[in-house]
């Protein structure tokens, strides 16, 4: 059983979780509906540079950048983004949208297309733009 399951997050903040629970050896699971890793970041304009300097982009237990005051292009930190979940095996379901959340007993039943078995957990993002709904 997956204990907790990053449920819809923005895949940085997904990412960035689930490294936190593989550190203290929880199963986890992320949900990104995107094809690939950094799709969301990659699918952008060329031209796109982030808004804040690599210092208040590092991920937990990530090498420092190599120069924190720069802005990483939207490139480099989609290639950023692949080698912190290479980095400690995340296990991305990827192409998989959730769309609702359920509480039962003492799991949470994810609406989605291929189910996980129900985690105790969920991680969300509180965007208003992903629909999801938890009851």
């Amino acid at each position: 059983h997956h204990r907790a399951a990053p449920a819809r997050p923005g895949v940085r903040a997904g990412l960035a979780v689930g490294r936190e629970l593989a550190e203290r050896d929880l199963p986890f699971l992320i949900v990104d509906a995107n094809a690939r890793t950094g799709d969301s970041w990659r699918n952008r304009w060329d031209s796109l540079t982030l808004l804040t300097p690599n210092w208040a982009n590092r991920l937990p237990h990530d090498d420092a950048p190599a120069d924190p005051h720069a802005y990483a292009s939207g490139a480099d930190f989609v290639a950023t983004l692949e080698r912190y979940a290479r980095s400690f095996g995340a296990p991305v379901r990827e192409r998989t949208t959730v769309t609702a959340v359920e509480r039962s007993t003492s799991t949470f039943m994810p609406g989605m297309e291929r189910q996980p078995s129900g985690p105790r957990s969920v991680v969300s993002d509180s965007s208003e733009r992903t629909g999801l709904t938890i009851t």
